[in-house]
């Protein structure tokens, strides 16, 4: 559910922020039930950086225990970098 509001947020203008929020609960739930998961910390990890600060872990705190753990992920490493970039 959360790849497919991720989707529609990628085709629906209008409703992208809307459906950036519905895929950031998705994966927030898949987050709290496989806390360790890389794939659900980096989806909502890019649904963070996308719809900017809330609740939650920010989009550089969860790319960045993702490279702590892994420093070969290269899709971590690119979050972190963007999110270190946004930063200044």
């Amino acid at each position: 559910r959360g790849l497919v509001a991720l989707r529609g947020a990628d085709v629906r203008e209008g409703e992208r922020q809307a459906l950036l929020k519905d895929a950031h609960g998705h994966f927030s739930a898949v987050h709290r039930a496989l806390p360790g998961e890389y794939a659900a910390k980096l989806a909502l990890a890019y649904c963070a950086e996308q719809v900017g600060p809330g609740a939650g872990p920010s989009a550089y705190e969860l790319f960045r225990a993702v490279h702590a753990r892994n420093p070969s992920h290269v899709g971590a490493a690119l979050g972190l970098a963007r999110s270190a970039l946004a930063r200044g």
